[in-house]
């Protein structure tokens, strides 16, 4: 107390005023440091946590596509959402050869089939042998049953309504499932229809 009484009034309103200016500095001081730790992302405990970035999957899209490439996909998508992507099938494109609603996974290729003409396919087809003439646009039937689970795609070739595109379907299903076990499981190679099955069932076995 006497040190206060000591004081004249001018001494003590410099010792006031230099009191509040500390004072409103702290206080700047420490807006400023939670201001910095907000910016950085310290947590303050009223935080928002916001979702976490939705997950993608990178797939390579190439064939009848008008833009082939690598493109990013949301998880879930499917090979329809894939040919969109790549800006939309091409006139020709073989939409028997590939299904379209399978679900995408992470470095999947798809390849967009073409149509193969029956001339075309015929002229793919011939085997070395010349037994029998072929016509233009007609393939030559097989001259014996062909074994699903041990022809080559040459022999597959050979039935009808059966190009080269179809033939490596054939042999890529029944490599992946162990072979037929039934004649009537050639239905389920995508883009097998019925009506080209009923035309090549006289000729299979298993």
């Amino acid at each position: 107390m006497e040190f206060w009484k000591g004081l004249s009034r001018r001494t003590f309103a410099i010792l006031i005023t230099c009191f509040f200016i500390a004072f409103v500095a702290a206080g700047f001081i420490i807006q400023a440091r939670l201001f910095e730790k907000s910016r950085l992302g310290g947590s303050t405990g009223d935080e928002i946590i916001l979702p976490s970035d939705l997950t993608l999957v990178t797939i390579y899209v190439t064939g009848a596509v008008r833009k082939p490439g690598v493109y990013s996909l949301p998880q879930g998508s499917r090979v329809k959402d894939a040919i969109k992507k790549a800006g939309g099938a091409i006139r020709g494109w073989d939409p028997e050869g590939i299904n379209i609603a399978k679900r995408l996974e992470d470095e999947d290729m798809v390849v967009v089939p073409r149509i193969v003409h029956e001339a075309n396919r015929e002229n793919l087809g011939r085997t070395a042998s010349t037994s029998r003439p072929h016509t233009l646009g007609k393939k030559a039937k097989p001259n014996h049953a062909v074994s699903l689970n041990q022809a080559t795609l040459s022999d597959l070739q050979a039935l009808p309504g059966i190009g080269p595109g179809m033939a490596k379907r054939i042999v890529d299903y029944r490599t992946n499932h162990g072979g037929f076990s039934s004649i009537d499981d050639i239905q389920n190679v995508p883009g097998l229809g019925e009506k080209k099955f009923q035309k090549m069932r006289p000729f299979l076995r298993l």
